[in-house]
């Protein structure tokens, strides 16, 4: 076995626990209730997290220079983000806590510029379909016997799945994504050889979406899939006037579907469904009074909810639960960044969207259609819930689309080609 398949070995692995494992499952979720983390008693995950970072770092030495090419035509103003990450613990109530998770952010970073910038696009798509086949297959394994840990069994969510994560949100956000994923793959001819693995890939995401009973999931699925078909029916033949549509559209679908689900109360009851369980009307206007307190700068990174104690008491009291975060990750930029890191965010974001809309455009094949979808899906899952700045896959997947060239597959080809030619030539005869 060569070191490079060892190294695609690791990628797979870290992959798939970055994306979701069962750890914290089966640590904390004996009684089918919602995980909810004590900082102190969690060392397991991170620690491996801060292994796979480590030995990541390590691999991309020897690379340097490839990597500094490939981070210089990428959108690099992200590293002023994890800068932000890490200065914000000048600023925070909870300073030693939030150095210790702006951390985890710069080594997620690491790992994701090591995904970006040490492997070809084609090998980054073949990963991540084993990643997501493997969280599938665990998810649906302890779903199916091992209810205890698979499922949830309190109210108000008694009988949804969660699979590997700590809530069925969790799950129905991934296999959302993981859905959209293999369906944009599913009739490409370059991974012919993984057919199986993208329709199982596919058929396990969307049961899982079903059974998590995640709204938000079933919803990003349905604008993902709508997505994939528009540009699958035109054969992505889009001009710029078409992509800016397609986006509009496609926000705009989101906005309407996430509004009805947030407010919406009757119809909802249509289907025995009660929307006041979410609590975001009684939460967001008390959490928009403390980020006025705090506008430019916010209250560090992750440090607005730590105890009751803290400016979390306070969102506690007049709402009357313990509510673990904003459940919108507009919401929690604004709290831990304020306006002003928040906006250099939504710059690399929108500087993102630009970038994988341009990517489609210069080549028309299906897998170059993925760095949109993810992009979309953090939009939309962010709507009512909070996973993108953190150690696991989400905040990987955004740097990988930031640092990944915008080369079609003729020219990837043709440049691999012309450094084979010189490489050649540059050997003595």
């Amino acid at each position: 076995m060569t070191f490079r398949t060892l190294e695609f070995l690791f990628l797979c692995l870290a992959l798939t626990f970055l994306t979701g494992n069962p750890i914290n499952v089966f640590l904390y979720g004996g009684t089918g209730s919602q995980i909810v983390l004590d900082v102190q008693g969690s060392f397991l995950e991170p620690a491996i997290n801060m292994g796979i970072y480590s030995l990541s770092f390590l691999l991309m030495l020897p690379r340097w220079r490839k990597v500094l090419t490939h981070i210089t035509r990428g959108n690099m103003i992200v590293w002023v983000v994890v800068i932000l990450v890490i200065a914000s613990t000048t600023w925070s109530d909870y300073p030693q806590f939030t150095w210790r998770r702006s951390i985890i952010v710069f080594g997620a970073t690491i790992f994701g510029t090591y995904f970006a910038t040490c492997f070809n696009f084609k090998q980054q798509i073949q990963a991540l379909i084993w990643a997501f086949c493997a969280v599938a297959l665990m998810s649906l394994t302890l779903g199916a016997f091992v209810p205890r840990f698979g499922t949830m069994t309190q109210p108000p969510h008694t009988g949804s799945w969660r699979g590997v994560y700590m809530h069925k949100q969790g799950l129905g956000n991934q296999m959302a994504l993981c859905g959209s994923f293999f369906l944009a793959l599913l009739n490409n001819d370059l991974f012919k050889p993984q057919k199986r693995l993208i329709v199982f890939g596919l058929v396990s995401s969307v049961f899982l979406v079903a059974v998590s009973r995640s709204s938000t999931g079933l919803i990003s699925f349905a604008v993902l899939s709508l997505v994939i078909y528009v540009c699958h029916s035109r054969k992505f033949g889009f001009g710029v006037m078409s992509f800016v549509v397609l986006s509009l559209s496609t926000f705009g679908l989101g906005a309407i579907a996430f509004f009805l689900l947030d407010n919406l109360e009757t119809v909802f009851g249509w289907f025995g469904k009660d929307m006041t369980v979410s609590g975001r009307d009684e939460l967001f206007p008390v959490v928009w009074e403390l980020i006025h307190q705090r506008p430019w700068l916010g209250y560090g990174y992750e440090a607005f909810w730590q105890g009751q104690y803290s400016h979390a008491g306070t969102v506690w009291q007049a709402i009357g639960w313990p509510a673990p975060h904003a459940h919108n990750g507009l919401l929690e930029l604004l709290i831990a960044f304020g306006w002003i890191g928040t906006s250099v965010f939504l710059w690399t974001l929108g500087v993102n969207f630009l970038r994988s809309l341009y990517l489609i455009r210069i080549d028309k094949t299906s897998e170059y259609i993925l760095p949109f979808l993810f992009l979309l899906q953090v939009v939309l899952s962010n709507m009512t819930e909070r996973n993108l700045l953190g150690g696991g896959v989400t905040w990987v997947l955004y740097v990988w689309v930031t640092f990944l060239p915008c080369y079609s597959r003729n020219q990837i080809t043709l440049q691999a080609l012309k450094q084979h030619y010189q490489s050649k030539q540059a050997q003595p005869f």
